[in-house]
């Protein structure tokens, strides 16, 4: 909406605006990809080049499936691994409440 509404002002205004708007997109899928890759390469022998371009194509071809039908996948999935990450905490305090 915002880029529509500088576009309305100025074309021009609407091109700064959406060069902007894309570098900020840019940069922050760029510290998200390297605090990933950091993260997968602190427990793997793979190199950290090569934990960037499996992210890459792995982005890369979920941006090719459509965000709608991602986002009614991945959130779901979420949702259930969150259940079950619950289950495994509620079942551990209990294991440790019993052993006291």
């Amino acid at each position: 909406p915002m880029l529509s509404l500088a576009q309305a002002v100025s074309p021009a205004l609407g091109m700064v605006y959406g060069v902007l708007l894309f570098a900020g997109m840019f940069g922050s899928a760029l510290s998200c990809l390297f605090g990933v890759q950091a993260r997968l390469q602190s427990g793997s022998h793979l190199s950290g080049k090569g934990i960037i371009l499996a992210v890459c194509l792995l982005a890369l071809a979920g941006s090719a499936v459509g965000f709608k039908e991602l986002i009614g996948v991945v959130y779901p999935l979420c949702g259930y691994v969150g259940i079950l990450a619950m289950a495994g905490i509620l079942a551990h305090w209990l294991y440790l409440r019993r052993s006291h």
